[in-house]
């Protein structure tokens, strides 16, 4: 019974930061979002941002706090594996998680932090750059889109936009990196291929089959039948 409520319970908490926290923080950000978004030309559209102290509590403190509370995490979960590294060595064969795919994960949690606390970082001093707007001064129009050419961007936001793109694409080379290029992750695309190996042999030997079965099968039944329509046309065109 402790073991299901222990496990209900995680699985609750597991939804509430990956479900609620996010739609917490969209709702969040809808208090100083006084347009719909910004496109920018060669980067797409953007989440529009007031500059003002509240967004600074809202929009850029969150995550921040967010980022330090997994760092502690992480190093307290860390600090466990070395002082219980053995202990996981020997529960090993009993458990899907092995020392190196637990490393990998923590490295991975850690590399996630790091760039978050980067964007962070970045968006908010470019952003906040030309100074903290008024409060008084913030109105809302979230049908109005504002469009940005290549020329018309700033550099300073031009070089915030390029700094994102780098890290998203940063992020995406450790996780193959940590995790496909891994031996748990050859071992199952090795799986995978093999999967699609035998699937599509057996699509192939499928369609031998029935092209086997059905061509004999076509012409012993439409023969009789031609050479019927042939005697027929044939002796109504003698008589």
């Amino acid at each position: 019974m402790s073991t299901s409520v222990t496990k209900r319970r995680r699985i609750l908490l597991e939804c509430l930061m990956c479900f609620g926290v996010p739609l917490v923080y969209a709702a969040l950000h809808l208090i100083v979002q006084p347009r719909r978004f910004d496109v920018y030309e060669n980067f797409g559209c953007r989440s529009a941002i007031y500059p003002t102290m509240v967004a600074l509590f809202v929009v850029w403190i969150p995550p921040l706090a967010l980022s330090l509370l997994t760092i502690i995490f992480c190093g307290i979960t860390w600090r466990h594996f070395l002082l219980h590294g053995v202990q996981c060595s020997r529960t090993r064969a009993s458990s899907s998680l092995t020392s190196g795919a637990y490393i990998r994960l923590v490295s991975m949690a850690v590399s996630e932090v790091i760039c978050t606390i980067a964007a962070t970082v970045v968006a908010m001093t470019f952003n906040l750059s030309s100074g903290l707007a008024p409060w008084a001064d913030f109105t809302r129009d979230l049908s109005k889109v504002l469009s940005f050419s290549s020329v018309a961007t700033p550099k300073s936001i031009t070089a915030m936009l390029i700094t994102e793109w780098a890290m998203v694409v940063a992020q995406s080379f450790l996780f193959i990196g940590l995790f496909v290029l891994g031996v748990e992750g050859r071992s199952r695309l090795h799986e995978a291929l093999q999967a699609m190996r035998r699937a599509f042999s057996f699509c192939e030997r499928r369609s031998a089959c029935i092209a086997e079965l059905k061509g004999p099968s076509m012409i012993a039944w439409y023969a009789p039948l031609y050479h019927q329509q042939i005697s027929s046309e044939f002796i109504s065109s003698a008589t």
